[in-house]
């Protein structure tokens, strides 16, 4: 089934791709109207993604080693892989202020653990849905609220291996953001969401914390590639507020014209287990990757 996701998101991301290279950051079409211009289809984003937040729909590939694995029946080594993409649907801006306004997005992906250890099992997969509304506060502000879905499954081959039966973690959340941006390279964000609906109310509990600090420096080559370093927490209250952390560092390259960017570098985690099916499971893992967020 993860499988079968994954191909789907594939083709739609690989239009977009085309798209963004085509239409680069002017969007599919737009009209101007009292001053503002209406953009459908744009290439950037008024709120930047997290880039350290696991569960962020984008194209992720890994190679992971697992330091502490509470997960039955797996081992150490593992493929993380994921398949998806924020998509820009419409933005209403400014005549002459092309960042700053309103905008609607909407996201997509499967998140996959493969085991390599076990003929590239897959452990688990999470399908996320994201529906955003994005806006910007002044020069650095920005704020984001929306609807947060994710549905989480075992792998089927883990269950015929290991008669594991499938907990059915699902939630979905409203959620509200903000995010500041300091004029050097600098930023930070916090986050609350509460979930309106879970599968299992006796063992999931309702709110969730992120917040994360980042850094991209872009100094090389004409200013499109440089260096970024990103950490991004969350506390669930279901794990009685145990922080879950996720830290990266490595180059990034900015390309296609709008704001897409392409990222290779180093990652350690260490939180509950990074497919939520395994929620109340503890992991730490070392991971070397590659991202690509359009």
């Amino acid at each position: 089934m993860g499988k079968m996701v994954s191909k789907v998101f594939t083709k739609i991301i690989l239009f977009w791709f085309i798209s963004n290279l085509v239409w680069m950051d002017r969007g599919l079409c737009n009209w101007s109207v009292l001053g503002n211009k209406i953009v459908f289809g744009p290439t950037s984003k008024l709120m930047p993604r997290y880039l350290a937040d696991t569960h962020f729909p984008r194209m992720q590939l890994g190679r992971a080693y697992v330091q502490n694995n509470s997960i039955p029946d797996t081992g150490s080594n593992r493929l993380d892989n994921s398949t998806g993409a924020m998509f820009g649907v419409l933005r209403i801006h400014p005549q002459n202020y092309p960042d700053r306004g309103v905008q609607f997005d909407f996201g997509a992906a499967a998140f996959n653990q493969f085991d390599m250890d076990n003929s590239l099992d897959n452990i688990g997969w999470d399908g996320v849905i994201q529906v955003l509304l994005t806006w910007t506060i002044g020069e650095h502000w920005a704020a984001r609220t929306g609807l947060f879905h994710v549905s989480s499954h075992i792998g089927d081959e883990y269950i015929t291996k290991t008669d594991n039966v499938r907990v059915g973690y699902t939630r979905n959340e409203r959620i509200i953001g903000i995010s500041y941006q300091s004029d050097y390279g600098l930023r930070t964000y916090g986050e609350v969401g509460w979930a309106y609906e879970m599968h299992d109310p006796i063992v999931q509990r309702r709110w969730r914390l992120q917040w994360g600090i980042e850094y991209i420096k872009y100094q090389v080559w004409a200013n499109f590639i440089g260096w970024f370093a990103a950490i991004d927490i969350k506390s669930f209250e279901e794990n009685n507020w145990l922080l879950t952390r996720n830290s990266q560092l490595g180059l990034i390259l900015k390309f296609g014209g709008g704001g897409s960017i392409m990222r290779i570098g180093i990652e350690y985690y260490a939180g509950r287990a990074r497919a939520w099916e395994f929620f109340n499971k503890r992991q730490k893992q070392l991971m070397v990757g590659m991202w690509l967020d359009l």
